[in-house]
């Protein structure tokens, strides 16, 4: 979803801090409106051609996505459940990946993945 009023006010209320001015964006941006799937991250895994991650929790409170040896790609058992347990850096590279348009050539994905 498009978000954003570009050159709206700053809030001008002092923090605890003593810091103001936080809120204002000069720029449109977009957002998710749900949360991301765990089917939604396996297929930005399959187009980026990630190497299996041993980090990736599989247990039943996790996504659950796999890697299948016999297909080489991801599949989320739960592919309608949030994702969850995702490092800062590679939810960081997921949204990258969204804003370049999701490409499904690893070769066009600027970035080490």
């Amino acid at each position: 979803m498009p978000v954003g009023n570009p050159g709206n006010m700053a809030d001008t209320e002092v923090m605890t801090d003593g810091t103001a001015g936080y809120g204002s964006v000069g720029y449109v941006y977009s957002i998710g409106k749900y949360d991301v799937t765990a089917g939604q991250y396996a297929a930005f895994l399959n187009a980026v051609g990630r190497a299996p991650n041993s980090n990736m929790k599989t247990t039943p409170a996790g996504s659950q996505i796999k890697w299948d040896f016999h297909t080489l790609a991801y599949t989320a058992t739960l592919p309608n459940q949030p994702m969850n347990n995702v490092s800062w850096g590679d939810a960081a590279r997921f949204c990258n990946w969204l804003q370049i348009g999701q490409p499904m050539d690893p070769a066009s994905v600027p970035g080490k993945y």
